[in-house]
């Protein structure tokens, strides 16, 4: 294996004897008279790590299987398309969505209003108004309109 040294002198070194150890950890075993060898030389010892690294790289990505090139240019295709889609539908829904922050701010403060209108010192007649029917139905009828908006941009948020 021939490689840039990290000697002094900047030279470029190779054993031997790396051919015989590259084709030692293809076939899985070692002589102990190769063993011997790279127990000593740095430059087969690199060469065995890397070879035996690479071969792991190898065994684990035996069992992968490809897709088909077409297959993942069709797949391609269709999630551009979607995202385009998906953008424009996203576009189109803002001004719904600013209605709607609109209509909820507008009940809020009707709500409020209501509320402030009725504000009474004592509770008694806070309970008696409340038993009006009008009143109640008023202030149900907002209060479901500010949950139903809510909900619908909690779903939305997701």
């Amino acid at each position: 294996m021939k490689r840039n040294g990290d000697d002094m002198d900047g030279q470029v070194r190779e054993c031997p004897r790396e051919r015989e150890a590259l084709a030692a950890i293809a076939a899985g075993a070692l002589e102990p008279g190769l063993e011997r060898h790279v127990a000593q030389c740095a430059e087969c010892r690199e060469v065995m790590a890397v070879s035996a690294w690479l071969q792991g790289i190898a065994r684990e990505d035996a069992g992968a299987i490809l897709p088909r090139a077409e297959r993942v240019w069709w797949r391609a295709q269709v999630d551009r398309r979607l995202a385009a889609r998906h953008a424009l539908a996203e576009r189109a829904a803002r001004p719904i969505r600013w209605f709607e922050r609109g209509a909820a701010a507008a009940i809020a403060i009707t709500l409020g209003g209501l509320l402030w209108s009725h504000a009474i010192p004592t509770a008694g007649a806070a309970l008696d108004r409340l038993s009006d029917p009008t009143t109640f139905g008023a202030l149900a009828a907002g209060l479901l309109a500010l949950a139903a908006l809510a909900a619908r941009g909690a779903v939305r948020a997701r």
